[in-house]
């Protein structure tokens, strides 16, 4: 039971990493959608360095490295959190396998505890038989002898 109950857990935890990698990945995909935003930015403030010349150049060369710089710290912060969840999830896997193997041994024992106990009580059931067999002969010789 106690087996069962820690591969229960372990398949909730594990579930529940899912949920997180689930979350994550959703996360991720708005992430992506807001990258997609900011290279349009990053397209725009091209097209305006070049209408408007150096100076603007510059402001939009800043604008530019401001965007690919969060850009880079968005990305830099999936990963470790994708690496992460990854990591729980394998963590999971390993600690239901590993309960999975103990119930499997718990419920052997519990069968060969089972077979032996069967075993037993059916050769004090066979001694009994016997016991009973001799008794009523017994019985009977000395009714015999009786009558």
């Amino acid at each position: 039971e106690a087996a069962e109950r820690r591969a229960e857990a372990t398949e909730a935890e594990l579930s529940a990493v899912r949920q997180d990698l689930a979350d994550s990945e959703a996360k991720l995909e708005a992430s992506l959608e807001k990258l997609s935003e900011v290279q349009s930015a990053l397209e725009q403030a091209e097209a305006e360095r070049e209408e408007v010349g150096a100076q603007v150049g510059a402001a939009a060369e800043e604008r530019e490295r401001e965007l690919l710089a969060r850009l880079e710290e968005s990305v830099a912060l999936l990963q470790a959190r994708e690496v992460e969840l990854k990591g729980k999830v394998e963590e999971s896997d390993k600690a239901l396998h590993k309960a999975i193997g103990e119930k499997t041994f718990a419920e052997a024992s519990l069968r060969k505890e089972a077979e032996e106990r069967e075993r037993e009580l059916r050769a004090r059931l066979e001694a009994a038989e016997a016991s009973l067999e001799d008794a009523l002969a017994d019985k009977e010789q000395v009714e015999a002898a009786v009558g």
